[in-house]
């Protein structure tokens, strides 16, 4: 868990410093994804638990949304945002840890409709991708608030 905590934190300091590389969202995405899905057996840290995979994954998009706000077109950090809230939204699902402390609900309303916000400025600002925006944005859920 320690190298994967370090892995983290070097692409963060990377990924402040040009937000634009490629090369450096491509590892990023493999290592969170590698780490958080369930049953993935090319992890770094393998056997984490449910609850430890949602923290890694909240941590992320929380640091994320902070880094959007000063790189707001950034297609990079929009498109990473939306897929690892969509993640976040499946891991939730996964059968809770024995020790797992439930925290206040998640407004999933909210979150599908600042996804879509998302997934609208990317067809703003990447045009050519729009076709693959669109379909992007069929797969997030409409939760109708009550």
């Amino acid at each position: 868990m320690d190298f994967l905590e370090d892995e983290l934190e070097l692409l963060k300091r990377a990924i402040v410093t040009d937000p634009e590389d490629q090369s450096l969202w491509f590892y990023h995405r493999w290592l969170v994804y590698s780490n958080t899905s369930p049953g993935n057996e090319t992890a770094i840290a393998p056997g984490m638990s449910v609850s430890t995979r949602i923290l890694i994954l909240e941590e992320q998009i929380d640091q994320l949304k902070g880094l959007l706000e000063g790189h707001p077109n950034c297609k990079y950090i929009l498109k990473a945002l939306v897929s690892y809230v969509q993640l976040l939204g499946s891991l939730r699902k996964e059968p809770p840890d024995e020790d797992f402390e439930e925290t206040d609900g998640v407004d999933e309303s909210a979150e599908a409709q600042e996804m879509m916000a998302w997934v609208q400025h990317l067809t703003t600002i990447d045009p050519k991708r729009r076709g693959r925006y669109k379909a992007l944005a069929r797969g997030i859920p409409l939760i109708k608030s009550s």
